[in-house]
């Protein structure tokens, strides 16, 4: 599941479209790398490897696993939106419906001009 958890986000355009160092802070941020050594080789492996891990834990893991991975390729596609800044609009006292228009066509050039550099939030 880890694994496949891992080429879904490689395969993602998100992902691809993601810095290096963005990814890697990622990981440890949505604890994609958390996944504790199986060794099954011999009995002893398997013993230390339950010791270590107990089964209620490991379906936990597997049930977690795949909202982790979710969630880490929302982050990186929030991370790639651009970031939407706040503009401030003219003030004024509006008297009539010429004043209103006034104010809505002067706004509407702020709110247009600043849409160039991004997203706004009025």
């Amino acid at each position: 599941m880890h694994q496949e958890g891992y080429n879904s986000l490689e395969a993602s355009q998100e992902w691809k479209k993601l810095a290096a160092d963005k990814q890697q802070s990622l990981a440890p941020q949505y604890q994609l790398d958390s996944v504790p050594k199986v060794a099954v080789g011999t009995t002893d492996e398997v013993l230390a490897t339950l010791n270590g891990t107990k089964l209620k834990e490991w379906k936990n893991l597997c049930d977690a696993l795949p909202t982790r991975f979710s969630q880490a390729l929302t982050a990186a596609a929030r991370a790639l939106e651009p970031k939407a800044r706040p503009i401030k609009l003219p003030g004024g006292t509006i008297k009539s419906e010429h004043d209103l228009q006034t104010w809505l066509s002067l706004a509407g050039e702020q709110i247009r001009e600043k849409l160039k550099e991004g997203p706004v939030i009025v």
